[in-house]
């Protein structure tokens, strides 16, 4: 069984200039459990979801008849014709090209996938990036929004995914076969460039597509859900941590909101550590 931290966050700004409040809006979303997933194409990072394409079989000629047989019944279901016809195509298609096009070229389309309307993701961080002070500058409005805090133990998050930090791409393998697809899409997901390690980043991912044999961790990721918002448990959301630069003003309002409208959440507040670069919370009174 997988091991998750102790708590998840996600970092948000909360009224901030410019955002004409719709930041406000998903800020008191995220306190009713109500979590707005995306697609990849719309993160910040533009290296998500390329990994890097490499030959599935080190022989050159097998490596060859599996392309032609990746290639086949594509050809097959897309022209209607004759599985033998199919191949003939296939075949023409393919000659005259070295290895290296097919493998890139083909690999490239493959990776499409990753930018697919029905591949969404949840980004939270482990409770641990509650102490760095980047991720407060690039996510909480230069710390003066907030960190909603989640029991890992939950639907979604209880299907969260550790997030690996490297210095290359990953290697995808082209064709990819039915042993290694989910595996590799996933690894497309979860892997970044080690510039972000200080996010300490877990994703749900959602995949969408219509197969009634998917299972929850996959499809619905055991909750309901009404379009791109996953609907959780209001007891999932265990508390929220003010920026250490929130204005008075806007901890009052959101405090008094909290305790109408979701009493069960802890407040705390972000503080400067008096001799280290770091973040600690205490109890908001």
């Amino acid at each position: 069984m997988k091991q998750l931290p102790q708590e998840f966050c996600r970092f948000r700004s909360f009224d901030a200039p410019g955002r004409d409040g719709q930041d406000k809006q998903a800020v008191y979303d995220l306190l009713l459990g109500r979590l707005k997933f995306s697609r990849l194409e719309d993160f910040n990072d533009p290296f998500e979801g390329r990994p890097w394409v490499v030959p599935a079989f080190e022989d050159p000629a097998i490596q060859r008849k599996a392309i032609l047989d990746y290639l086949t019944p594509l050809f097959q279901h897309e022209k209607k014709i004759s599985i033998t016809q199919a191949r003939r195509e296939a075949a023409a298609a393919i000659a005259g090209k070295s290895l290296q096009q097919l493998v890139e070229g083909l690999g490239q389309v493959g990776n499409k996938i990753y930018t697919d309307e029905n591949l969404q993701v949840f980004c939270l961080s482990e409770l641990e990036a509650l102490h760095a002070p980047l991720i407060w500058s690039h996510y909480a409005d230069h710390h003066r929004g907030v960190a909603v805090h989640f029991d890992v133990n939950e639907p979604p998050f209880c299907y969260a995914q550790k997030v690996t930090y490297t210095n290359v791409y990953p290697a995808t393998k082209f064709p990819r076969t039915a042993e290694t697809s989910d595996e590799t899409l996933t690894m497309g997901i979860l892997t970044k460039c080690d510039l972000w390690h200080y996010e300490h980043e877990y994703r749900c991912i959602r995949m969408s597509w219509d197969d009634p044999e998917s299972p929850p961790s996959v499809s619905q990721l055991g909750v309901a859900w009404e379009g791109t918002l996953a609907l959780a448990s209001a007891k999932a959301v265990k508390a929220i941590t003010f920026g250490a630069r929130m204005d008075d003003k806007k901890q009052q309002e959101l405090a008094s909101w909290i305790k109408e409208n979701a009493p069960h959440v802890d407040v705390r507040k972000a503080m400067l550590h008096r001799r280290e670069y770091k973040i600690v919370a205490e109890l908001y009174s």
